[in-house]
């Protein structure tokens, strides 16, 4: 019995050698969840292209699951959001809700490319639909001088339904 256990630490201490001095692996994929609010005020995209202060207000929440190589540096994200949101002006709100996924490649070279795919919808209330888009978003970028190139497809957001209601 005494040599069997022998026999079993030394086995035990042998492969914990091999384990201590083969190569370091990634790890899997890391999951974590964060809920979001905040507000913009004004909102500097929709302030612009209305002509007047408008604000965001968003709360929502977003799933991240991160993938690393052997070094520990992020290679994919792949981010799924759900928000609703609230346009404001002139005591007028607008409700709308944005979800979808997203997938971003981090490359060796310091690139990375994403794929965002999703839906918005926003709607006056009592008064329907204002502003639809739903499509896909792909941005390729340096990721060192923030030299980035979007590519949309599908259907576009009307702004200005936002704009003459808001006004």
């Amino acid at each position: 019995m005494r040599k069997s256990i022998t026999a079993l630490a030394t086995a035990a201490a042998s492969v914990g050698l091999l384990t201590a001095t083969a190569p370091a692996q990634a790890v899997g994929p890391e999951q974590s969840f964060e809920e979001i609010e905040f507000t913009l005020s004004p909102h500097g995209g929709y302030t612009a292209a209305c002509g007047y202060p408008v604000a965001l207000h968003v709360e929502g929440s977003f799933n991240r699951v991160v993938w690393t190589d052997a070094d520990g540096d992020v290679t994919q994200e792949h981010v799924t959001y759900r928000f609703f949101g609230e346009l404001s002006a002139n005591g007028k709100t607008i409700q709308g809700r944005t979800m979808g996924p997203e997938t971003w490649v981090y490359h060796e070279d310091g690139t990375y490319s994403a794929r965002i795919r999703g839906v918005v919808g926003r709607s006056i209330p009592g008064g329907g639909s204002v502003q639809q888009f739903a499509g896909l978003t792909l941005l390729t970028g340096n990721g060192v001088d923030d030299d980035v190139e979007v590519s949309v497809s599908g259907l576009r957001e009307d702004v200005q339904g936002i704009c003459d209601y808001l006004r």
